[in-house]
């Protein structure tokens, strides 16, 4: 069985002001993973956008993927992003794993 098909991950929901943020979580292979990396996407992409990248990370690490308001699962709240809401998105999660 390769990687693509035994690796799934998980949805996950966080709240952010008065909206959700949504992020991926691939759970590692290892149980001796002490280690979790957070990816951010840029522009025009998603969580989905590490898809690659995570299955091979997972193998020995924990990773979640966010998406985001604006983008991908997460709400779509009708405002103007400014660089202060996200710093606020990246603390949020981070501070949540």
């Amino acid at each position: 069985m390769s990687i693509e098909e035994t690796i799934e991950p998980t949805k996950n929901f966080i709240p952010v002001s008065d909206s959700k943020g949504h992020y991926i979580s691939w759970p590692s292979e290892s149980s001796q993973s002490k280690t979790d990396i957070v990816l951010f996407h840029g522009d025009m992409r998603t969580s989905r956008s590490f898809d690659s990248v995570c299955r091979s990370l997972s193998i020995t690490n924990n990773v979640y993927a966010y998406d985001f308001l604006g983008h991908g699962d997460s709400d779509w709240p009708d405002k103007n992003y400014k660089l202060p809401d996200r710093s606020k998105e990246i603390i949020n999660l981070t501070q949540l794993v």
